[in-house]
């Protein structure tokens, strides 16, 4: 990158930048791919034609998912939100496993009901039911997306992580509801911030 002018970043050693009277480019490398952002058509095509002569490349044209997000155009401005692409995942992931078809829902949580570990001894049914849902995945998810875009689950979320090294059916059934919550409140990002 660097015989092409390339800086790299002080702050990521896979970011890149190219200033010069064409214009400026933002280059992201991953591997052997690049997710680059450009000021302008003529400074990108004759980045195109340099590295072409170097490299053996491909033009894959604009992204529809970066980094596990979705990449969205509009008039003059591009949107990136992983949120959007995971929540489907989680909502696909939880049917999969789920015993009862998932309904909207519209808090994260139950009212004045609170997790706690199971009284009791489950049942050998119940057990098998709760071993094959991939509780940890889930909640795992559920977690990065409550610090991340989703503050508005944390407290929730923060409830079923107790459960991740011994969930039960009540635990499950709380991790459903969020999961069910995101699917009606998908297209909400964060405070507000709101997709599309």
């Amino acid at each position: 990158m660097k015989s092409h002018e390339f800086e790299v970043c002080d702050a990521d050693p896979c970011v890149y930048r190219r200033k010069n009277d064409d214009g400026e480019l933002l280059m992201a490398v991953h591997v052997d791919d690049f997710t680059s952002a450009c000021t302008s058509e003529a400074c990108w095509a004759k980045f195109v034609a340099e590295f072409k002569a170097d490299f053996k490349a491909r033009d894959e044209g604009e992204p529809q998912q970066v980094l596990g997000g979705l990449v969205t155009y509009g008039d003059g401005t591009i949107t990136w939100s992983h949120a959007a692409l995971m929540i489907e995942k989680l909502i696909e992931t939880a049917q999969k496993y789920s015993a009862t078809k998932l309904y909207t829902k519209n808090t994260p949580g139950v009212k004045n009901k609170y997790l706690r570990a199971p009284d009791g001894p489950v049942s050998p049914e119940e057990q098998r039911e709760v071993d094959k849902f991939p509780f940890r995945e889930i909640n795992g998810s559920l977690c990065y997306l409550a610090m991340t875009t989703r503050p508005d689950i944390a407290f929730e979320v923060s409830q079923t992580a107790k459960f991740n090294a011994s969930p039960g059916k009540e635990a499950i059934d709380a991790i459903l509801q969020i999961v069910q919550y995101l699917a009606t409140t998908r297209r909400h990002l964060g405070p507000g911030q709101v997709d599309g």
